[in-house]
């Protein structure tokens, strides 16, 4: 295959995930926001006049588990998500580093799949910590708001 070829393909790829990447931040975002939009939500349900004054014991173990399952569900699907950002990330990368070795010397060996490297800026899981612990406070929180006051 000739340079020029290689060049196109690894472009190609480059391009490809970092498409992915930015398409699926974007659901990422949004996810984020419909989580804590339902949270704020159902704590101002409270203040409204239909809310009951007194909840049964039951129905407060309810809600205060349906509240930390949605926070879980909505928490192991964003490390799913940030997994695959950081693979597309890093496949980006490394075809952008092998066009750049191509054009440095025509026979290099392009290895995309290796075990990622360490990428520039926070850590992997850092912005996946912060997201789950504002759903978790907020989860807490309009659980406390519904059944404490």
């Amino acid at each position: 295959m000739e340079t020029k070829d290689k060049t196109e393909l690894l472009k190609f790829i480059s391009e490809t995930h970092r498409r992915e990447f930015n398409e699926r931040r974007k659901h990422e975002i949004k996810i984020v926001f419909a989580v804590l939009t339902f949270y704020v939500l159902a704590a101002a349900s409270r203040f409204t006049t239909e809310f009951p004054a007194n909840l049964d014991n039951w129905f407060e173990k309810i809600l205060w588990c349906v509240f930390i399952l949605l926070a879980i569900i909505s928490s192991v699907f964003l490390w799913f998500v940030h997994n695959a950002n950081y693979t597309n990330l890093t496949i980006a990368q490394r075809a952008e580093s092998a066009i750049e070795k191509l054009i440095k010397e025509e026979t290099a060996k392009i290895d995309l799949y290796k075990k990622p490297f360490k990428k520039q800026g926070a850590p992997k899981g850092i912005s996946w910590v912060w997201q789950t612990l504002i759903i978790v406070i907020f989860a807490c929180s309009s659980a406390i708001i519904l059944t404490l006051i």
